[in-house]
């Protein structure tokens, strides 16, 4: 349950960068001489974790087992350092498939991920030029053009992901299925939960404008992405960290399926793992 990095040594393509985030210049750049992959690989080595507390490699299945991890844990030193490490398995899948296809979530955690992108872009070391992108979730009930429309936020492509980034709502929810949501559900229509329009309120001038249903990519779909990587920062997430990734496998906390997901990484900060068994 761990992405490998096994990386080219060099990057030979130009930079082209159809689809990212608004804020993108969409750009051509020859790629400079340090190559991105480099970093990755460096990166991954340091912070591979191992339990959190062992620098330089990972644990091997049967000791996460040993230890009743299901999943590789990646601790973080803060919100900075969780992008980062967050943003390196995304180049690493880039860089490995250059067609990839990404899940992107949105919501405020995801921002310092994508602006690492966005920054790596910027210098010349990745190409996004064959990447394509699908929403996890969307607003019922905004247009397209809705500055808090997550269609505005990162425009829409098709096809099967080969690694889905999430978010971990402060009630379990991925996307925004809801607690008790069946896990078999595919991309459906959903009642937002009163804490969730509360949470995403800040987004709005105020709590009235925040829509009360949304679209979002189900369980089953979520699960069916080829690699996962959720994304918590914060010591509010504390408690969600240790119930969703610690605790049993329940409709009542979403997250928690993805315990059983092959191929799951989770990136968080010292704040989100405070409460963990670490």
């Amino acid at each position: 349950m761990y992405v490998s990095y096994h990386l080219p040594w060099k990057m030979k393509s130009d930079l082209r960068l159809p689809f990212f985030i608004p804020v993108c210049a969409v750009a051509r750049k020859p790629l400079k001489g340090r190559c991105l992959a480099d970093k990755v690989k460096t990166e991954a080595e340091k912070s591979a974790v191992n339990n959190g507390r062992e620098a330089g490699r990972r644990l091997l299945p049967h000791e996460r087992k040993e230890k009743g991890i299901t999943m590789n844990i990646i601790r973080a030193k803060d919100y900075q350092d969780m992008s980062r490490k967050a943003a390196n398995i995304i180049s690493a899948q880039i860089i490995m498939k250059p067609d990839c296809v990404l899940g992107l979530a949105t919501g405020s955690t995801p921002v310092g991920t994508y602006r690492q992108l966005i920054e790596w872009y910027e210098k010349g070391d990745l190409d996004f030029s064959r990447v394509s992108t699908v929403n996890l979730d969307e607003y019922r009930g905004l247009a397209h053009t809705d500055p808090q429309s997550y269609y505005y936020f990162i425009i829409k492509s098709l096809g099967g992901i080969d690694l889905q980034l999430l978010g971990l709502g402060n009630n379990g929810h991925i996307g925004f299925n809801e607690p008790g949501a069946a896990f078999e559900k595919e991309t459906h229509l959903v009642d937002l939960a009163e804490s969730t329009i509360r949470a995403n309120a800040r987004f709005f001038t105020s709590i009235d404008e925040v829509p009360k249903q949304a679209y979002t990519m189900g369980i089953r779909t979520i699960m069916q992405a080829k690699k996962i990587l959720v994304v918590v920062s914060g010591e509010g997430k504390a408690d969600i960290v240790s119930r969703a990734f610690f605790g049993p496998v329940t409709p009542e906390v979403p997250a928690s399926i993805l315990q059983m997901h092959p191929d799951v990484t989770v990136v968080c900060d010292e704040a989100a793992l405070s409460l963990s068994p670490l």
